[in-house]
């Protein structure tokens, strides 16, 4: 298992700021209105925002915690609860781990097979 060199508090801030820089992105894409907000964009937005922002964070962590994925789900499911209460969105609490390791499942096993790949080129 991997440990996280990073709390909760942390984490939910880094979050909470990629999923601000995201609205921003779709504000300026034309695609959510820009005088909404975190706490006031639809919740179908709102948990767009949600996974697009944690598969990025994701993505920063090193390789080998991608491919493990022993805790990755658990931290996350906290984090977003954590970030549910911060900015009052009560409806993040529906976040569920499990669904969105069912969507991004396939995506670990590409990362995985090609670092496999990798590592079998190198020897």
């Amino acid at each position: 298992m991997i440990d996280f060199n990073i709390t909760i508090e942390d984490a939910t801030k880094l979050l909470h700021q990629k999923m601000k820089h995201e609205l921003r992105l779709k504000q300026k894409q034309g695609i959510i209105q820009n005088e909404l907000d975190l706490e006031t964009i639809s919740l179908k937005d709102l948990f767009s925002l949600l996974e697009t922002s944690i598969f990025d964070l994701i993505l920063l962590l090193p390789i080998d915690s991608i491919i493990s994925q022993d805790n990755i789900f658990k931290f996350i499911e906290s984090t977003v609860q954590t970030l549910a209460l911060k900015i009052k969105r009560e409806e993040l609490l529906l976040f569920s781990s499990k669904d969105f390791k069912k969507r991004i499942h396939p995506i670990f096993q590409e990362i995985k097979k090609q670092t496999e790949n990798l590592n079998f080129v190198k020897n």
